[in-house]
This record gives C-alpha cells, structure tokens and sequence, in this order.
C-alpha cells in the first residue's frame, strides 16, 4: 500500500501543477502551501489525492476479496473508474461548498458537479494514469514474489 500511497501523491501533485490557474484556494481554510514551478498548491490538497486515490484502490482490493479471484485488466480499469467517482467527486463537491476553493472561471461548466469541463477531463486523464501505473506497480511486485 506505501507504493500506492507514494504513486497517489506525485499523481495528485502533477494534477494540481497543471490546474492550479483554475483554482482560488481560500489561504485562511488551507495555510500551508507547496510552491512548484511559481503555483502554490496547498499541502492538505495534496494529502486529500493520496487518501482518495488510496481509497480507490483500497475499495479495487475489497471488489477482488468479493470475487474471490483475480480481475482482468478491463475490470479492473472499469471498478477503478467507479471508485474514482465513488470517492473524488463527492470531495470535490464537499470541497468546493465549504469554501476551501472556487474556480476562476464559470463558462464551460460541467453543470451536474458545476465544475469546469477541463477539471472534469483531467480527473479522468490522471485518474487514467493513475490506475494505469498502479495496475503495472502491481504486476511487477507480483512478479518478483514468484
């Protein structure tokens, strides 16, 4: 699980790199901030993409367990899609109504979560990425303990 933590993180800090000029974090909600390539993200976000990209793979494990057998790499893809939205869009929408960030912008809005199309896009590329590396993290340890 420390791999999945570690990869969880650097996904979610690359993801906020890239969509910090979306984003207003309110300073006073989430003080401490980590300053890459000019942008200020706040550590606490951070922190929230490893236990939400942790959890999706935690909740991939208990679908494994369920089954009682190994998964395909389409299943997996497609639960690990499911756990995406179970765990990330009710945070985003919980984050966003506490005030912890607004957007800066409101045209283009995906108008189910009231989100921009661009964030909507890029949970699903690195949310891509993300179960992409961890499914060949955990192929290559399988691996090695044969």
């Amino acid at each position: 699980m420390f791999g999945a933590i570690t990869i969880s993180l650097l996904i979610g800090l690359l993801f906020e790199i890239q969509v910090a000029p979306m984003f207003l974090y309110d300073t006073e909600k989430l003080p401490y901030y980590f300053v890459v390539g000019g942008e200020a993200i706040p550590l606490s976000i951070i922190v929230a993409w490893g236990c939400t990209l942790s959890t999706c793979v935690l909740l991939i494990e208990i679908i494994k367990k369920m089954m009682g057998q190994e998964i395909n790499n389409l299943k997996y893809f497609l639960y690990g899609l499911v756990s995406l939205l179970i765990t990330g869009v009710p945070l985003e929408f919980i984050g966003r109504n506490l005030g912890l960030w607004s957007y800066t912008y409101s045209e283009n809005l995906f108008k189910i979560l009231d989100v921009p199309w661009t964030a909507v896009f890029g949970w699903f590329f690195y949310g891509t990425i993300f179960l992409s590396t961890i499914k060949l993290y955990e192929d290559y340890l399988n691996k090695r303990k044969k």
